[in-house]
């Protein structure tokens, strides 16, 4: 189906949100208007003046408080959890019977974690967190290509990541592409953080997150090497692959040494999937979502995944403290 269809591929799923602050706005409600398998019925906030607005605005019924959206809309079958602390209003929906999506960070607390999931299995109800790089175009194409190179001449291999102080995806999405991590180590300046890994499988990686005075410099690098080659993902747009086959030293390189391919996307008119909000996943995740409810799709980033990445920030917030390694 096209993105820009209006017909729905199949019944919309009816679904509220809960919390409509700055990245509500700017991402998933823009988002939602790409996504004709949920339609938006209620919005909740925190307080009487902001559900005003919101109601105004989306022009669904706004609840000051999300108990009160879940007493009176009880037709809603999925609710989007964007605001508030995340555990109890997770807790809350599901008891009220209803699938979730929750944005990250979800639960910051690991028996928090392991509870909301024993509640789900027994509510028999769909849970997601946001996840938004694992659904992002380039790098699922990174990680079909990393998958052939696997196939084809196994590692070992070097993943690197470059960002700005808000990592936390960056993590998962390593995890995604490449199992978990065994071990890691920190180092730390006044405003820059090296987080050097090991995975389970012997690979190595590292993630370097560093703030600027804003965040206009394109700083977005993803890459994973061996020895016959690199993968390498820009700015969250193109991606690079090089080949080099046969080891060359010294006076043997030249202009064709490393065989190269460019993969990106080409386009001359800003509509459907060559957007921003498709190019960065967060159209993909919800339209994903409405898939889990209704078909029954995998999960691609759900409670067991939030628990594992929760246990690795974890271990980085040891390995901080104690500058040492931290198993996992």
């Amino acid at each position: 189906m096209s993105i820009t269809a209006l017909e729905p591929e199949f019944e919309p799923v009816r679904i509220g949100m809960i919390g409509v602050g700055r990245h509500a706005r700017l991402i998933l409600l823009p988002s939602l208007t790409f996504v004709p398998e949920l339609q938006l019925c209620a919005v909740a906030t925190a307080h009487e003046e902001t559900a005003r607005l919101a109601g105004q605005r989306y022009r669904v019924p706004a609840y000051v408080g999300y108990e009160e959206m879940l007493e009176r809309q009880e037709d809603l079958e999925a609710i989007l959890v964007v605001g508030g602390k995340h555990q109890p209003e997770i807790r809350a929906v599901l008891e009220a019977g209803k699938h979730v999506w929750c944005e990250t960070p979800a639960v910051t607390d690991a028996e928090d974690a392991a509870d909301l999931r024993a509640l789900a299995e027994t509510k028999e109800l769909r849970v997601e967190v946001g996840s938004c790089l694992r659904h992002a175009p380039i790098y699922l194409r990174l990680k079909e290509e990393l998958e052939e190179w696997n196939r084809t001449s196994p590692g070992p291999r070097l993943f690197q990541a470059s960002y700005y102080p808000y990592v936390g995806h960056f993590y998962n999405l390593f995890q995604y592409l490449n199992g978990p991590w065994a071990a890691v180590s920190v180092l730390q300046g006044p405003l820059e953080t090296l987080v050097h890994m090991r995975f389970v499988n012997g690979d190595i990686g590292a993630v370097v997150s560093r703030k600027f005075h804003n965040d206009s410099i394109p700083f977005e690098q993803v890459s994973v090497s061996a020895e016959d080659g690199l993968l390498i993902a820009a700015n969250g747009r193109d991606l690079r692959r090089y080949y080099t086959p046969e080891p060359r030293t010294g006076m043997e390189l030249s202009f064709d040494t490393a065989a190269a391919d460019l993969i990106g996307p080409t386009f001359s008119m800003p509509y459907g999937r060559l957007n921003h909000l498709y190019l960065r996943g967060y159209i993909p995740q919800l339209q994903h979502f409405a898939r889990m409810v209704r078909q029954g799709a995998p999960s691609v980033c759900g409670l067991a995944d939030m628990e594992e990445t929760l246990r690795l920030r974890q271990a980085i917030t040891r390995a901080a403290e104690t500058q040492d390694w931290i198993e996992l």
